[in-house]
């Protein structure tokens, strides 16, 4: 199965994964060309699996985790059976989970849940 990857935009307007990969090519250029890369590779339903992807205890949402020295973590569900919606993401730079962007991905996957946003189709 092929997957679309699409970035969710919230009922108050803000795509954090947009922001998130804008903010990226300012800083990093090669590290967002392989986070883009992971990202397409997100379309193939067989690399949804370790080490590019971990479930997160507890929660609906899944990590994505494209790897290098910076360590990138976008946050997803699978929507309507053939889209992976890209909730947020940041660079992670302790061991565990940042808990404020847990509660921030709680919070958009809760707007998801309720209808508020909307989304549409990454294009690189």
């Amino acid at each position: 199965m092929e997957y679309r990857i699409c970035f969710y935009t919230t009922s108050w307007g803000k795509c954090y994964v947009r922001e998130y990969l804008d903010s990226l090519e300012a800083d990093n250029i090669e590290f967002l060309g392989l986070v883009l890369a992971k990202l397409e590779r997100m379309k193939v339903s067989q690399c949804h699996r370790d080490p590019l992807v971990k479930p997160i205890m507890g929660k609906k949402y899944k990590e994505i985790r494209p790897g290098g020295n910076n360590t990138a973590r976008l946050f997803y569900v699978v929507y309507e059976r053939d889209i992976v919606l890209l909730l947020s993401g940041y660079t992670k730079k302790e061991m565990k989970l940042k808990p404020s962007e847990l509660k921030l991905a709680d919070r958009i996957y809760d707007d998801l849940k309720k209808g508020g946003g909307c989304y549409e189709e990454y294009e690189i």
